[in-house]
């Protein structure tokens, strides 16, 4: 009995000197995102659902995935604030050889990137639904 009472303040004091846990602030951005439309600011679109592109949102990390499998996967550093969404430092996510960076945007087109660093203006972002406007475009995404 008197090794119990002992032992449970002991554990006590352990279980506060346990590994701290990164958590993220991100809000409603961190999840995972279907592109669903592309327009141009000049009033051009495209219906982008068919197309099976999805950017994933966690901590710090963006990740460009194509599930249809046409387009490498891709993975960016963010920033965000309430009205501006800044993705930047992309690289193609090779696991086994190491990630590379890219030197080239033209790869991140279709994922609706132009540049190696984008800025965006935040339209709209919910539980269901993330706006983005570029100085290009305009991207619809829809929480899967």
């Amino acid at each position: 009995m008197k090794r119990i009472l002992l032992t449970l303040p002991l554990l006590g004091l352990l279980s506060f000197s346990s590994c701290d846990l990164e958590m993220s602030d991100n809000g409603k951005l961190d999840g995972f995102w279907q592109l669903a439309r592309i327009d141009t600011i000049g009033g051009g679109g495209c219906d982008m659902v068919s197309s099976r592109i999805f950017w994933s949102v966690q901590l710090h990390l963006l990740q460009l995935s194509d599930h249809s499998g046409r387009n490498s996967t891709y993975l960016l550093r963010f920033q965000q604030d309430d009205a501006h969404l800044r993705v930047y430092d992309p690289f193609l996510s090779a696991r086994n050889e190491g990630d590379k960076p890219l030197d080239d945007a033209t790869v991140l087109q279709p994922y609706g990137i132009q540049s190696l660093d984008e800025r965006f203006e935040i339209l709209r972002l919910d539980n269901k639904h993330l706006s983005l406007r570029s100085s290009l475009l305009e991207l619809t995404f829809n929480r899967y």
